[in-house]
Parts: C-alpha cells; sequence; structure tokens
C-alpha cells in the first residue's frame, strides 16, 4: 500500500554519539530552521535515506530511523529529494551517462535527467508551468518556446537552452519541474535549502508556486532564509535547537 505523507520521524542519533530528535509534520508545509550545524540537512538527509529504505522493502530499525506514515501500514510513499548545491561533475558513471555536451555542472546532471523524462510536456500541468515559468523569468525578457517539443527559452529572437541559464535560474527550473512530474499527487517533496541562488522575490514565492503545481505535496524542507516564510508560513516553522537530546 502506497502512503500518502509522514507524520513523525524518530532519529536515534542524529550525530554520532547523541541527540535523539523526534519530529511531527503537517500535512502541508514543513520548515526546519535554525543556526548552522544544529542538524537541519541532516535530518532531510535521514528522512530520504529513510523513505529510499522503506520503498525498497527494508526495515528502518538497523538505520535508527523511525518513520510514522499516513496511512497506517503503509510499505512505500512516493517522494522526491532535491538539494540545491552546484558544483562540477565528478562521477564517472555521471560522465558517461550524458549525450549533451553541454551538460557541464551538478545542476546541469539535474536538469538534464529532468529534461531527458519523456513525461515533463505531456503533463496535465504543462501550460501552468510554462505561464509560471514565463512570470518568474519576466524581468530578463525570457519566453518558453511552446511549439518545441523540448524546454528551449526566447529572448530577443535568440533560442536559449536551460544550461545557459544562471545557476539560480537553473535551480529554480529544478525545483519546479520535480514538482511537475508529481502530477498532482500525493507526494512528501524534501528540499535542503532551496533558496541557494534564488533572488529574494523568488524565495518569497516558491512554496507558493509549488503548492499551485501541487496541492497535494507534503513539503519538508530546510532554510537559512527568513524570506521562505514571509508570505504566510511563519507557522510551519519547526526550529531546530539544542534542546533537542
Amino acid at each position: 500500500m502506497l502512503g500518502q505523507y509522514i507524520k513523525t520521524i524518530e532519529v536515534d542519533q542524529l550525530w554520532h554519539g547523541g541527540k535523539h530528535i523526534k519530529l511531527e509534520f503537517q500535512l502541508g508545509v514543513n520548515v526546519l530552521s535554525g543556526m548552522n550545524g544544529m542538524g537541519k540537512s541532516t535530518i532531510i538527509s535521514y528522512i530520504a535515506k529513510g523513505l529510499h529504505t522503506l520503498n525498497i522493502g527494508k526495515s528502518l530499525e538497523p538505520y535508527g530511523v523511525h518513520i510514522d506514515i499516513f496511512p497506517k501500514g503503509a510499505t512505500s510513499i512516493k517522494y522526491n529529494f532535491v538539494k540545491s548545491f552546484d558544483g562540477p561533475l565528478m562521477s564517472v558513471s555521471q560522465l558517461e551517462a550524458i549525450t549533451d555536451p553541454n551538460v557541464k555542472t551538478y545542476l546541469d546532471w539535474k536538469l538534464y535527467k529532468l529534461l531527458t523524462n519523456e513525461n515533463f510536456i505531456d503533463n496535465i500541468q504543462w501550460d501552468k508551468f510554462c505561464n509560471l515559468i514565463d512570470h518568474l523569468f519576466s524581468d530578463t525578457g525570457k519566453v518558453i518556446d511552446r511549439k518545441n517539443n523540448q524546454l528551449h527559452f526566447f529572448r530577443d529572437g535568440d533560442i536559449i537552452i536551460p544550461y545557459m541559464l544562471s545557476a539560480g535560474e537553473k535551480n529554480l527550473l529544478i525545483i519546479l519541474l520535480n514538482v511537475l512530474l508529481e502530477n498532482q499527487e500525493p507526494c512528501v517533496l524534501l528540499l535542503d535549502e532551496p533558496e541557494i541562488c534564488l533572488h529574494i522575490d523568488w524565495q518569497q514565492q516558491l512554496l507558493e508556486h509549488i503548492r499551485t503545481l501541487n496541492p497535494n505535496a507534503q513539503i519538508i524542507l530546510s532554510t537559512h532564509s527568513p524570506a521562505i516564510v514571509m508570505n504566510g508560513w511563519l507557522d510551519t516553522i519547526t526550529e531546530i535547537t539544542e534542546t533537542y537530546v
């Protein structure tokens, strides 16, 4: 049976040697905040590891991770884990799998995997996605070429491929393409510091745009940015502090 969302997570040892933690999650948006080193990104990684382990039919107990899923008794759950960090491609397997010479960084690689998914343009939300991206990119004059069977942009008559975009534009596309491919189905969306490279206006609008594309997504994210919660999301914050023992 497929689960719909996470109710709680409990980690025996967030770090080696200590810091037991248990968190309860809302069905909609959940924001993990706190100072550097408090374990926000580690918690997100533990959730992703726990869900992966659950989905391949293994027990979570040996890993010290305990996840309660709704409905009770679910044996797997649909989820996406999106990291926003960029850097050069280092993995030999990644380099060997790429057939496009424009793919040069980790963000490019993540875009490449999404854009070679045959379902993204056929998605019923495609027009809504295009309208949203056109609005977000309007200040730089970029619009999506709706007649192309690939994701390309026009600006002043020139064609711009996604790998030519800025890091912030690539990051935003990666997040929203992942949401688009969820097809509005119940899904856990894990975001580790999604604000990286994003303009403050995009940070403020991010949660609203994700919810527009998939109102059935349970969002769990870690952040340092107060802009993420400015537009009415203050009550979704869980402050990760040393009070967890």
